[in-house]
This record gives C-alpha cells, structure tokens and sequence, in this order.
C-alpha cells in the first residue's frame, strides 16, 4: 500500500522532467515545486488521512491545471530542458524526497486512511 501511495507521489517528477524550461517554463517549474512542498506541509501536519484528504483534493486540482499548461507549452528544447535542469534539479529533488517522506509518514500514522489517499495521488498521473 505505502508502493502505490508513493508511486502516485512520483508524478511531480514526471511533470518537470516532462515538460518545463524557457521563462513560462521557468515559472511552471516553480510553480510545480511550490505545490509538492504545499502537499508535503498538508501530509506532514495532518494526523490522519481524513484530514488531510480535501486538503490535498484542493492542491491536485491546482496541479491537473499546471498540468495542463505545461502541456499547452509543449516540450522544451534540448538546450532548455538542460539549462533548466541545473538550475532547479536541487530544490526539485529536495522537494520530490520530502514529498515521498511526508507520505510515508502519513502512510505509517493511518495506513488505513492512507488508501483513501491514491484516488488523489492516481488522479495526478500523466
């Protein structure tokens, strides 16, 4: 159960090795890493899956909408998607490995809630 959570969890970095770079990218980037940090706050506070279930039902809809604008950006250049990569691979893999201890932390306080989390994280995939 924690494999599936966190698997759904992955998809922050799916987002940004996808699709970002340039200065809109460059924004949507920073946008992607403020909204995994904003759902690690929500799991890391939260003492059980219930509370923090609408909490995190309202970030993912701000990410199927980064979601969708970074689709509408389309891909980056090689040259963009490198430039990119150095200057936010830190901060993205700080966020992407608090996001992924939150969860488990959450996932430990209530296992059983937690399931009711995947929903949320399932619907988050590309």
């Amino acid at each position: 159960m924690k494999t599936r959570l966190i698997g759904g969890l992955l998809w922050a970095l799916v987002l940004v090795v996808a699709g970002c770079g340039g200065s809109s990218r460059d924004s949507l980037t920073k946008e992607s890493i403020t909204l995994m940090n904003e759902m690690s706050d929500i799991m890391e506070k939260s003492a059980n899956a219930a509370e923090a279930k609408p909490k995190l039902d309202a970030v993912a809809s701000k990410m199927k909408d980064l979601k969708k604008r970074m689709d509408n950006v389309g891909k980056p250049s090689a040259a963009e998607e490198e430039t990119l990569k150095k200057k936010y691979e830190p901060e993205m893999k700080k966020a992407v490995g608090r996001l992924l201890a939150a969860s488990m932390q959450l996932a430990t306080k209530d296992p059983q809630g937690a399931q009711q989390l995947q929903d949320v994280m399932k619907g988050l995939g590309p």
